[in-house]
């Protein structure tokens, strides 16, 4: 991180641009934290994507404050009354500027300047315009890119006898009983490309056990085995594992 060097001796000519200098390199430090979040950036796009970082969510009537991060800066969002869109508006945050007046300036010249600058998020109805706007509607969350950072195994999803799930690195495990002649993975939870593995069945009503090829289909999901299960011929799905697509 870039820093002024104050320890110099000698009659240290202090400037302006020395205060510039070290505003920068706090942006530049906070961004780049913000931007490590960014999971998939568009390369097409040259300034960074936006997020919220924390609250700025509906109650009742009003949006309650927070902070979110928007092409490149964080800025600070005031509790606001939801405002009422027409006309093809959309709700938008957007950057408002004004200035602190306890930052009002005599300037040699004996003119005044306003110095101190607030830079915050408001919210308002507006025709949506990407390059000064962040869509409410479906705008990502802090909590959504840690998760993309750091994906978590999904619950186990329950159908009739099987189940399946997706683990944080991306495969897809089954569990459960496979005792019918259909049974469908749905997109998402298929492999790249057509998956087969050796299985035993058992068949109850005759009390006997055999080695048979369990095919998962990577276009349809259809996962069947080489003689067909039924009530009474099952396959047992444990241990079934294999990378999604």
């Amino acid at each position: 991180m870039n820093r002024t060097d104050f320890t110099k001796v000698g009659g240290f000519p202090e400037l302006l641009n020395d205060y510039e200098f070290e505003q920068l390199a706090v942006r530049q430090a906070l961004t780049a934290i913000m931007d490590m979040f960014e999971i998939q950036p568009d390369p097409l796009v040259d300034t960074p994507h936006s997020f919220i970082i924390r609250g700025c969510t509906q109650y009742t009537s009003v949006y309650l404050g927070g902070y979110i991060y928007f092409k490149g800066e964080i800025y600070i969002f005031d509790t606001t009354t939801t405002p009422t869109p027409s006309g093809g508006q959309s709700l938008v945050w957007a950057v408002a500027e004004t200035y602190d007046a306890t930052g009002d300036k005599t300037m040699e010249d004996t003119s005044t300047a306003h110095a101190y600058v607030v830079r915050k998020m408001v919210l308002i109805a507006a025709i949506y315009d990407a390059s000064i706007h962040l869509l409410v509607a479906g705008a990502a969350r802090f909590e959504d890119k840690i998760v993309s950072l750091f994906p978590q195994d999904t619950d186990w999803i329950i159908s009739g006898t099987k189940q399946y799930r997706k683990t944080k690195s991306g495969f897809i495990q089954l569990a459960g009983i496979l005792n019918d002649a259909i049974f469908t993975l749905p997109v998402g939870y298929r492999p790249a490309t057509d998956y087969t593995v050796a299985v035993i069945q058992s068949n109850v009503a005759m009390n006997e056990i055999a080695v048979y090829v369990l095919t998962i289909n990577a276009s349809t999901g259809i996962v069947s085995s080489s003689n067909p299960t039924t009530s009474n011929s099952v396959v047992a799905l444990n241990g079934i594992s294999f990378k999604g697509a």
